[in-house]
């Protein structure tokens, strides 16, 4: 090979280049640059790349939102059985997993009744062209009727179309000054920005 590229992730969910962390993958490139008797040029200097985490990190916490729905009984004697969301989500394309249940947002626990459900949808993945939000609300949707319950937001005030269409607005300007921002929603680079791999 004439040259190796090695490239460091300034700065996603999780974590942001630091100037320590910086320097000790600097150090381990040098060392073994010095065993193979080759160069290390680097794109930025460390006080850039630092400065560039940061304005990376700013970037990602201004973008970083999710939709949540919650899906509440229309009953309020009634709590959900484990068994009959575990049903339900996985007839509806969900998998199991880390203790909850995941489509293309993040799961989250549930005890073995429930009150409600908490639908997330992770808007900086969401890919516009894939119809991402369109299937969240049908999903939605889906769960209230086989449930028999309701769609609110986390504040408790009801869904309805109106409210559903607006909400959809609003993510798709979000979306769209994203876009704007250099950023496509549900691009490669917006997974590696938005990704909570430290």
């Amino acid at each position: 090979a004439d040259h190796v590229v090695v490239a460091v992730v300034l700065a996603n969910r999780a974590a942001q280049l630091d100037e320590l962390t910086a320097s000790s993958v600097l150090q381990v490139l040098e060392t073994v640059a010095t065993q193979y008797d080759i160069n290390v040029r680097l794109s930025q200097e460390i006080p850039e790349a630092v400065a560039s985490a940061k304005t990376l990190r700013q970037f990602i916490r201004y973008y970083d939102n999710r939709l949540e729905l919650e899906v509440v009984p229309l009953d309020p004697s009634v709590d959900f059985t484990l068994d009959a969301v575990a049903k339900l989500a996985l007839a509806s394309g969900f998998e199991q997993n880390r203790g909850g249940f995941e489509y293309r947002a993040s799961a989250e626990s549930l005890a073995p009744e429930t009150r409600g459900l908490r639908l997330s949808l992770d808007l900086p993945l969401v890919h516009e062209g894939r119809g991402d939000f369109s299937t969240f609300l049908r999903l939605a949707n889906h769960f209230c009727g086989h449930l028999h319950a309701a769609l609110s937001d986390c504040n408790g005030k009801p869904i309805g179309t109106a409210e559903a269409m607006y909400i959809e607005e609003a993510a798709r300007e979000r979306m769209r000054a994203m876009k704007k921002a250099g950023v496509v929603a549900g691009s490669e680079r917006a997974r590696l920005l938005f990704s909570s791999a430290s």
